[in-house]
């Protein structure tokens, strides 16, 4: 099997892109996105592969560095559960304050959100 070079900068996209494809919402657009993670995440990755495909990561390190990895990826999970959890709170309060707005229109009075 030929080895290819892992790009950090194509991981990134595709990390992004598998995120988004979950969530159903570009994670990109989400405020306060946190790009510099997974660029970490990419670029750690690319160094594993690295040290993987040139045995100055062996089977110790390997399992060592490929935990990290994870604990790095559930990192930014909870990162995104966070914003995505931010972004439906104002989701709910824009809803509500629309319902509250339309019914103290109609009923003459201003209903505290």
């Amino acid at each position: 099997m030929e080895l290819q070079e892992l790009d950090p900068t194509a991981l990134a996209k595709d990390i992004i892109g598998a995120a988004t494809g979950a969530l159903g919402k570009d994670v990109s657009t989400i405020e306060g996105f946190a790009q510099s993670q997974v660029a970490a995440i990419a670029h750690q990755a690319s160094l594993v592969a690295k040290g993987i495909a040139d045995g100055s990561i062996g089977q110790d390190l390997r399992e060592y560095f490929l935990d990290n990895l994870k604990q790095m990826a559930t990192s930014f999970a909870n990162t995104l559960i966070g914003l995505v959890e931010v972004a439906i709170e104002k989701l709910i309060n824009a809803i509500v304050g629309a319902i509250w707005d339309a019914i103290g229109k109609a009923a003459g009075i201003a209903l505290p959100l």
